[in-house]
């Protein structure tokens, strides 16, 4: 599956902090990363409004928004998330983002779809080496926007 794009936004969205990652066309490394942080205080919609209006901006037919989109995982840990109500506020900040980008293609992409059960660290020791040191230097690349990153490489790799 081909994806033609001007520009490429990868998101890892999260409640207290957003990463993302943007390419434009054409190039192997994202051009900027980011996180985004909100305050857990903020109403629930008040925190997804700041969140969207911090992204980068898109409002072309030709913008790819390739998100994470949460997904139940079995596990104590998990379920007591889907008690509290965590991952269903996720799914919301999910639905906001897609809904403040309605110009945009927008692709949800689970967890277990690019990464599988890998931690972290694991992700950024490999865009580590496929990227290369210096990039991570010179990007800035963080918390969230590890998984950003890796979310955008996943995608572009299905190019074909």
């Amino acid at each position: 599956m081909a994806h033609h794009y001007r520009t490429l936004l990868a998101i890892d969205p999260g409640l207290s902090g957003t990463g993302w990652a943007i390419w434009y066309a054409n190039t192997d490394r994202p051009t900027a990363v980011g996180v985004i942080p909100a305050s857990r205080y903020d109403d629930l919609s008040i925190r997804c409004g700041t969140i969207c209006s911090a992204l980068p901006h898109h409002s072309s037919f030709d913008s790819i928004i390739v998100c994470e989109f949460p997904e139940f995982q079995e596990g104590a840990q998990r379920s007591m998330g889907w008690r509290k109500g965590d991952l269903q506020k996720l799914t919301f900040l999910v639905g906001y983002i897609a809904g403040r980008n309605a110009a945009c293609r927008f692709v949800p992409v689970k967890p277990s779809a690019w990464k599988g059960q890998l931690p972290k660290t694991v992700v950024a020791d490999r865009i580590t080496d496929r990227l290369g040191q210096a990039w991570v230097e010179e990007s800035g690349v963080k918390t969230h926007a590890w998984d950003a990153v890796g979310i955008g490489l996943w995608f572009k790799d299905l190019k074909g």
